[in-house]
């Protein structure tokens, strides 16, 4: 892994985004950290497309961040990305990586099926 990993975190007016971005900030030795307002959807999308970020981090919280660019969405726009979704109110993290596989038969895709969760 090349360091410092590129870092986008998606925020509107998000406190919890915001304290996530300053801390990373902080570990710049580590982390190179983006921190983008959503305000409108294609420009996010080409902010990130041109960051090209390892890992996205988001609020789950954020309803309107969702409305504009559900998780399915950027997992399919950013299918090597990992998206690190942060719940202050339960103190929840998820993350959420899309993968693709090449299956001719059934057999093929139970292997991949196995290989994923062994």
């Amino acid at each position: 892994m090349k360091l410092p990993v590129s870092v986008a975190v998606l925020m509107r007016n998000s406190l919890l985004a915001g304290g996530i971005a300053s801390r990373l900030q902080e570990n710049s030795h580590l982390f190179q950290a983006s921190l983008l307002d959503i305000t409108d959807r294609e420009e996010m999308i080409l902010q990130l497309l041109g960051l090209d970020p390892a890992i996205i981090i988001v609020d789950a919280l954020d309803k309107y961040l969702f409305a504009q660019l559900p998780l399915i969405d950027l997992l399919e726009i950013f299918p090597q990305t990992r998206i690190i979704q942060i719940n202050c109110a339960n103190d929840d993290v998820r993350v959420f990586t899309s993968e693709e596989w090449q299956a001719q038969k059934t057999d093929d895709l139970f292997l991949k099926m196995l290989e994923a969760v062994t």
